[in-house]
């Protein structure tokens, strides 16, 4: 409802009043606002949603998003994860290590439109979604985020990213084969030397 003071979620309860011969005669409701209540709960739910170190989403949102697209008609997904990412944090430390993520997640989101959502799987590894974009189209975004990624320096050290491209294959496609599908592109690219874009192996 709308009152004074904008809009209010309600949670209503209701229940017939009988006549001592069994006659309806009418009905007792009671109305509690659950406004802030629901708002909390989206509160919950957002935090679940979002990894801690880097504000972007996590792991847990792959699969809701997913299956709220399921039925579109190309669904395209970059996965990329950082080279030798080890390497930072054992020579310059983890609190270097996490500024890095921090700013390689700034830097890629720089080059995305809002409707192309940016999560992190976990460690160094990162996912894009790509709504009914094409492998062709999603491979030279994919490249525009390589080049990005470069700009993140721990001192001396160049940050390198390889990237794996891959779409969905009909509406009814899992997210677990979807994801599958990323990561065998994402290791072809590090297996090919790192630091460049690869696409499964399919018409675009």
């Amino acid at each position: 409802v709308i009152g004074p003071e904008g809009l209010r979620r309600l949670k209503t309860y209701k229940t017939p009043i009988f006549a001592e011969d069994g006659t309806l005669i009418g009905t007792l409701g009671i109305a509690r606002d659950v406004t802030r209540e629901y708002e909390y709960q989206e509160q919950i739910l957002e935090l679940a949603r979002t990894d801690e170190l880097t504000g972007v989403a996590n792991r847990r949102y792959f699969q809701e998003y997913v299956e709220r697209q399921r039925g579109t008609q190309r669904l395209t997904v970059i996965g990329f994860d950082l080279g030798r990412f080890k390497q930072v944090n054992d020579t310059y430390g983890h609190e270097a290590g996490d500024s890095v993520l921090v700013r390689l997640t700034q830097a890629v989101r720089a080059n995305l439109a809002a409707r192309y959502p940016l999560l992190r799987w976990g460690g160094e590894e990162f996912f894009v979604f790509c709504p009914e974009m094409t492998l062709a189209e999603a491979a030279a975004l994919a490249e525009i985020l390589r080049r990005a990624a470069r700009s993140v320096r721990v001192e001396e050290h160049v940050v390198t990213a390889s990237f794996g491209v891959a779409s969905n294959h009909g509406a009814s496609d899992t997210a677990d084969a979807l994801c599958a599908r990323v990561d065998a592109a994402l290791y072809a690219a590090k297996q090919g030397g790192r630091d460049r874009v690869v696409c499964e192996a399919q018409d675009a």
